[in-house]
């Protein structure tokens, strides 16, 4: 999909994909379908620099967010397997679908940080803390692993229609 769709929507560097709205509803920001292609390019890079491959599982636990469909978009095309979890999840539920998926890493907003840190200790799998938005010690800042990800994505395995895209 992020191929196949995404990128070829990309081709039209001005075609719209997504508007986004600030939480007071004033503020407005277009992404285009070349924007989504970069930046998952760059989220791509930015899980392989922490190991992440092919068949390996992310716990993603954030608003609707523009990060939140960049780093969907990022392990679709690496084809790293999202488990995308609302915000309501409680520590047991996360603790719960890290460890029956055996998730290398979790994505989340500084909110909901107290939470997984709540349960890390029962997660063996969990490797990688990823925080967007705000740094926070102990985690690593989504938008500084960002800003040193290439935005070009070579090498990736292409993924097959009997490849697991979602848990």
């Amino acid at each position: 999909f992020g191929f196949d769709v995404v990128d070829r929507w990309a081709e039209d560097r001005t075609k719209l994909a997504l508007i986004s709205v600030d939480p007071t509803g004033e503020r407005a920001e277009q992404h285009t379908f070349w924007d989504l292609k970069v930046q998952s390019n760059k989220f791509a890079n930015v899980l392989r620099s922490l190991g992440a491959k092919k068949g390996d599982r992310v716990f993603l636990m954030l608003p609707r967010i523009p990060q939140w469909y960049v780093a969907m978009l990022g392990m679709m095309k690496l084809g790293v397997v999202p488990m995308p979890a609302t915000t309501l999840c409680t520590p047991r539920d996360i603790e719960y679908r890290i460890n029956q998926a055996e998730a290398l890493a979790v994505i989340t907003d500084l909110g909901n940080t107290a939470k997984v840190e709540e349960v890390a200790g029962a997660c063996p799998s969990m490797q990688h803390l990823l925080v967007v938005g705000e740094e926070k010690r102990g985690w690593t800042s989504f938008a500084e692993k960002m800003a040193e990800a290439s935005p070009y994505l070579d090498g990736a395995e292409r993924t097959r229609s009997d490849d697991p895209l979602l848990i």
